[in-house]
This record gives structure tokens, sequence and C-alpha cells, in this order.
């Protein structure tokens, strides 16, 4: 269990980080903002899109995993 919860965490954190860069860069490509589109990008990316990342790459880790049950032989 600890393992899974270690690896997920990982997981969580290179969702958020991929996540922040993605949105950032879409937001500033996207953005229709003209005065403070910079502030606009890096608050919605480290805010909403960030932790989104974060929580669907630790889902998707978790499902990916599953549980695994070992097997007792009986003798």
């Amino acid at each position: 269990m600890k393992k899974r919860m270690v690896v997920g965490l990982l997981w969580g954190i290179c969702g958020y980080v991929v996540a922040v860069e993605a949105s950032y860069f879409l937001t500033l490509l996207l953005s229709s903002n003209m005065h403070d589109r910079s502030l606009v990008a890096a608050m919605n990316s480290a805010f909403v899109f960030g932790p989104g990342g974060a929580v669907a790459a630790f889902a998707v880790c978790m499902v990916r995993m599953g549980r695994r049950r070992r097997l007792i032989a009986a003798v």
C-alpha cells in the first residue's frame, strides 16, 4: 500500500507540472486579454489546471496499478 501511494504521489507531481506548463502556454496563445495575459496564464495554470492535472494523474495511476492480491497457496 505504501508503494502504491508513493508512486501515485510521484505521478501526481508529474501531472501537476505537465498541466501547468501546457495550460500556461495555451492560455498565452488563446487568451483575448491584452492587459495582463501573463498574470492570467500564471494564476490559472497554478491554481486551476495544475491541481486538476495532479488529481487526474493520481487517479489514473491508482486505477492502472489496481489492487494486487497475493495468492496464498494452501500447503
